[in-house]
């Protein structure tokens, strides 16, 4: 019946629907049903089709049957089959429909392109289902009305359009090409449909005026440069659940002064709050195991932040320079602090290091210089160089048993630190412990010379006053 009829326009070749016909004597005759066909068919194929009225065209490659529709293809009139209708599926331009606007061709993927823009100007038809690339690009239009037929915005599409200041988008929108607004610097807010479920790389980079952003719930991404120099930008309302945020995305967004993503499953990427100079809080929940690369580098605004337990890794300079961090509390999940990871935080006083880390990396504290005590769990076996470079207010640590080098400039310039050196140690690097820029303890030339020998066989302690 019915049901079937509808169930098979979803086959994709005759051998299915054959088979579908040997299953149940009702289904015996579905091919001589269908009045349209559910994928391309040619001279032999198209014979099932006895009751076929309308055609449907897929490809610039199917078969015509005699009609003459695009230019490169040559149609012959031997075996012409006359229908109803004909659609055409696959993707044309404005013009191109306009060539057949008297006939009973329907073309159900219509582009708009810079090319039909020139010829028809800017206003865009309502059978328009994408606009192309680049197709507004450059112009001086102050204002965009994008009819609601249209699903995809192509790449660039109003890239430098200075003076657009408002867009209305379609309600049926699902995804936005990459580098679509880029530059528009008049853009001062943008309602994003509830459809739209992807946003192109550099979507909004340098809308220099836009002020807030409501990302709908079906986007999942957020992309690399997203929103990258959109220096005005003050809130902005996250998903409800995001898989990542890429690369530079809301790298200096200077106004931006709270973000709150209630789900994170996977990584913030390399770079993504760098430089929001007013950035004062950033609480991040959900599942997310990676903070990148430079992440919140140069927040000098930034005073609370709240990870997930989840986050197993945080890249190189991951906080480095954010002057007014006071206090973090470490994913117990952390597997390493990597080099100038809290380098120049000079308001945090400690650092509780997870039992599970095994290797701080080089300068990861360094002129941290109100940092007055730092945990270390005896997991860690690996302390970077200049770990603690500077550190003036750090006044207890104890290296774990399991740390065998003291590294290069490790402890230099730690002017308050009383320190215990493990009998384990069995180098220690070069101004290790210096205290002043001149001359360094003799209790650690001490301890130097004994490990090159390997008769280390007591703890020593370095006391602050050491010279």
């Amino acid at each position: 019946g019915c049901a079937i009829l509808y169930v098979s326009k979803f086959f994709s070749k005759i051998d299915e629907l054959k088979t579908l016909e040997t299953t149940c004597k009702k289904f015996s005759d579905t091919i001589s049903k269908l009045q349209n066909n559910p994928f391309p068919l040619n001279k032999k194929t198209v014979k099932y089709f006895s009751s076929l009225t309308t055609l449907n065209i897929w490809s610039e490659e199917d078969d015509f049957f005699g009609h003459n529709i695009f230019s490169n293809k040559k149609c012959s009139q031997e075996d012409a089959h006359s229908f109803l209708k004909i659609n055409i599926w696959c993707d044309v331009s404005y013009s191109f429909t306009q060539m057949h606007k008297d006939s009973n061709i329907s073309f159900k993927n219509v582009i708009f392109t810079k090319d039909d823009l020139e010829k028809y100007g800017t206003a865009i038809p309502p059978n328009v289902k994408r606009l192309g690339k680049q197709c507004f690009t450059t112009l001086t239009i102050n204002k965009v009305d994008i009819p609601n037929s249209v699903s995809r915005i192509g790449d660039g599409c109003f890239s430098l359009c200075l003076s657009l200041s408002s867009v209305t988008l379609p309600s049926n929108l699902l995804t936005l090409g990459n580098y679509t607004f880029n530059n528009c610097n008049s853009l001062v807010s943008l309602q994003l449909p509830k459809s739209v479920s992807k946003i192109g790389e550099s979507c909004f980079l340098y809308c220099n005026s836009l002020t807030s952003v409501t990302l709908p719930d079906a986007i999942s991404d957020i992309p690399n440069n997203c929103f990258n120099n959109c220096v005005k930008l003050q809130t902005i309302e996250f998903p409800s659940k995001v898989r990542g945020i890429g690369l530079n995305c809301y790298n200096e967004c200077y106004s931006l002064e709270k973000v709150h993503i209630p789900n994170c499953e996977c990584f913030i990427g390399d770079f993504a709050f760098s430089n929001c100079s007013k950035l004062v809080e950033i609480s991040i929940e959900g599942s997310a195991q990676k903070i990148g690369e430079s992440c919140f580098e140069n927040c000098d605004s930034l005073e609370v932040i709240n990870l997930p337990q989840s986050v197993s890794v945080f890249g190189e300079s991951c906080f480095n320079k954010c002057a007014n961090l006071i206090k973090i509390v470490l994913p117990t999940s952390l597997k390493a602090l990597p080099n100038y990871c809290f380098r120049l935080c000079s308001k945090i006083k400690e650092i509780q290091i997870p039992s599970g880390v095994s290797n701080i990396g080089d300068y990861c504290f360094s002129e941290c210089a109100k940092l007055e005590n730092v945990l270390i769990p005896k997991s860690v076996s690996d302390i970077g160089e200049g770990c603690c470079y500077h550190c003036e207010s750090l006044k207890t640590l104890e290296i774990p048993r399991n740390v065998k080098i003291i590294k290069t400039k490790c402890f230099s310039g730690c002017t308050s630190l009383d320190i215990t050196v493990p009998s384990t140690v069995t180098s220690v690097g070069k101004n290790a412990f210096e205290k002043e820029k001149k001359g360094t303890s003799k209790l650690v030339s001490y301890c130097q010379i004994l490990a090159m020998y390997n008769t280390i066989l007591i703890d020593f302690t370095i006391n602050n006053d050491a010279v």
